[in-house]
């Protein structure tokens, strides 16, 4: 069976990449962040020279616009495309685990809600517990995932064939084997 056969075996990213992508994301927001606040310092300097109110405008303005800027591109990026910026530099994509598309912007903010919940309700802990369970599950889902129904692949998995479903749609329904025309013999009752 080939990698690309419609059969084979579908790939999930690793946990150790999914955490690499999440410090990629922080260190982002972090660049952001110095950079909003090296701004309104400067537009502190820059505003004592008229009254308090257009100093404290003025700073308020310069720290918020670039994290404002931020969020609003990592959120429509990861909804409508996959991935954040950390994803995107180690080649990394969230999709619909069902679908393979992308989730789009309401389930991405309710799947990176969920996760922000896990670690910072158990000052951390959680995030542990989370790689450990995502990394024993065979499609290594967090808890955010499945909340979402939600997959972490590689970018390379995207234009792959979706596996074919091992499950009886029909579920519930017994399959009953047919008889074969050819076949001479009688079924037993």
């Amino acid at each position: 069976m080939s990698a690309n056969s419609p059969q084979s075996t579908p790939v999930y990213a690793t946990i150790g990449s999914r955490i690499g992508a999440y410090f990629l994301d922080v260190l982002l927001f972090g660049l952001v962040y110095a950079l909003g606040f090296g701004l309104a310092f400067l537009g502190f300097m820059l505003g004592m020279r008229g009254s308090d109110s257009t100093a404290v405008f003025l700073m308020s303005l310069l720290y918020v616009v670039p994290l404002l800027a931020y969020g609003v591109y990592v959120v429509y990026v990861g909804g409508v495309k996959g991935y954040t910026p950390g994803k995107q530099i180690l080649g990394l994509r969230v999709v619909d685990a069902t679908t393979g598309q992308p989730l789009g912007v309401w389930r991405f903010i309710l799947r990176n809600i969920v996760l922000g919940l896990i670690g910072n309700l158990t000052c951390g802990i959680g995030w542990i517990v989370l790689a450990v369970v995502a990394n024993n599950d065979p499609r290594r889902q967090g808890w955010h995932d499945r909340a979402v129904n939600s997959v972490v692949i590689p970018a390379s998995e995207l234009n792959r064939p979706a596996p074919q479903s091992q499950t009886d749609p029909a579920a519930g329904v017994a399959k009953v084997p047919l008889l074969d025309s050819s076949n001479k013999s009688r079924p037993l009752h």
